[in-house]
């Protein structure tokens, strides 16, 4: 995790099969390649308090060195989804955590 500076951009599971629908369906132009994140990248420390606030823990972090290879900051450009099929995605991370973690909780019997 190193300093908890890093950043990603995660996507709600709903919005990526939305694109790839949009692809499917939308796309006559043949053969293109999408890019479907949400073009909006979140600090891993951020993500930690959306995490544990949606399964109502409190935090306890261990920070220990990035792994070799990770980077800092990584993002989706979806301008290409936007123009071409007129897709954004819709569900913002903090929703997307809170639906994760009650479609994960209605799995446990």
């Amino acid at each position: 995790m190193g300093n908890g500076g890093t950043s990603r951009d995660y996507t709600y599971i709903a919005d990526t099969v939305a694109g790839i629908n949009k692809a499917i369906v939308d796309d006559s132009t043949g053969f293109n390649i999408y890019n479907l994140g949400n073009n909006q990248p979140v600090g891993l420390l951020e993500l930690i308090n959306i995490l544990f606030a949606a399964i109502g823990k409190k935090t306890d972090l261990v920070h220990e060195a990035m792994q070799l290879g990770d980077v800092n900051h990584t993002w989706a450009d979806t301008s290409k989804a936007t123009r071409i099929l007129n897709w954004k995605p819709q569900v913002d991370l903090t929703t997307g955590v809170s639906l994760f973690i009650s479609w994960l909780r209605d799995q446990q019997c």
